[in-house]
Parts: C-alpha cells; sequence; structure tokens
C-alpha cells in the first residue's frame, strides 16, 4: 500500500507569478502564499512556496495574481537554508494537485482546476 502525503492550503499570494526557466528548457511558475495561523492574541503569518509546473504553470501564468485567494491541494516538501545571521531557516514548498482561485482582484470567476482529469491519475513527477 501507499502512503499518502497531501497538504490543504487556503491563503492569499503574496507577489504575481514569477516564471524560472530550467536549462534543459522547461519552465515552471512560482509564488508564495500568505496563510494566517495563530490566535487572535498571537497573530502569525506562514508562508509557502507554490511551485507550479506543466498544466499549473499555465493557469498560474494567466489567472493568478498578487492579493488573490486561493485554495491549494498538493504534496508538501521543506527546504533548508541558511540565513545571513547564519541560522538555519526551513523553506516550505507545495507542488499542487489542485488549485482553486477562491477571489481575485482581477474579477476572475472562481474556478478549480486540477485533479484527476489534468493528470491522467499519474503521480507527479516533481
Amino acid at each position: 500500500m501507499k502512503g499518502i502525503k497531501k497538504i490543504t492550503l487556503v491563503g492569499i499570494v503574496g507577489d504575481d507569478p514569477e516564471v524560472v526557466n530550467n536549462p534543459d528548457g522547461s519552465s515552471f511558475a512560482k509564488f508564495s502564499l500568505a496563510i494566517d495561523v495563530g490566535t487572535k492574541s498571537k497573530p502569525r503569518t506562514d508562508w509557502v512556496l507554490v511551485n507550479c509546473n506543466k498544466f499549473h504553470f499555465e493557469i498560474a501564468t494567466k489567472y493568478i495574481t498578487k492579493g488573490a485567494r486561493l485554495y491549494i491541494e498538493g504534496f508538501p516538501s521543506a527546504k533548508a537554508y541558511i540565513t545571513r545571521a547564519g541560522e538555519v531557516g526551513v523553506q516550505e514548498q507545495v507542488y499542487p494537485e489542485i488549485i482553486r482561485i477562491i477571489s481575485s482582484k482581477n474579477n476572475v470567476e472562481p474556478t478549480e482546476v486540477g485533479g484527476d482529469e489534468y493528470n491522467n491519475g499519474e503521480e507527479p513527477a516533481y
């Protein structure tokens, strides 16, 4: 039996998606997602990096803009790094399987993209 490693996020896009070109000629889009967590007395915002390739690359570059509220289901990952102060930090990342635009500054109708009809039931190659 296979295990399951999936995450569900609802948050606000921090910046317009950035297109990154790989040396092999492929491209992907990335953007940050702000997620409010914590309590009223101790509010905190977590930032998650969303990496979109294949079908979601097109959706990210055409419809997702700064300030849009998104629902995302996908595969979580974490990447360690060293801060300028010499401390260890962790960048949370997600590779989306489903993206639902809840609201957008560009008045894009709420829509859902992803799921089995787009990946033919195959596991993503991340």
